[in-house]
């Protein structure tokens, strides 16, 4: 990322939560975000303006199995 083109943050957003992550010109455009459910990730370019995501839907395989 240069200084004229670059994300500027970067922010994942759910019913009860919100985090954060600032980044600068300097830095490559990565963050990581615990997994708290569906919700919504954002992310600001300074050219291009906002973008948003949902999150996808993550099957989680039961520990008990019932016969």
């Amino acid at each position: 990322m240069g200084k004229d083109h670059f994300i500027s943050f970067m922010a994942y957003v759910t019913t009860d939560q919100v985090f954060f992550r600032k980044l600068y010109p300097e830095q490559t455009a990565d963050a990581r975000f615990p997994y708290r459910g569906l919700g919504t990730i954002f992310a600001y370019c300074n050219r291009h303006g906002l973008f948003a995501c949902r999150t996808p839907r993550v099957q989680r395989k039961s520990a008990v199995q019932l016969v």
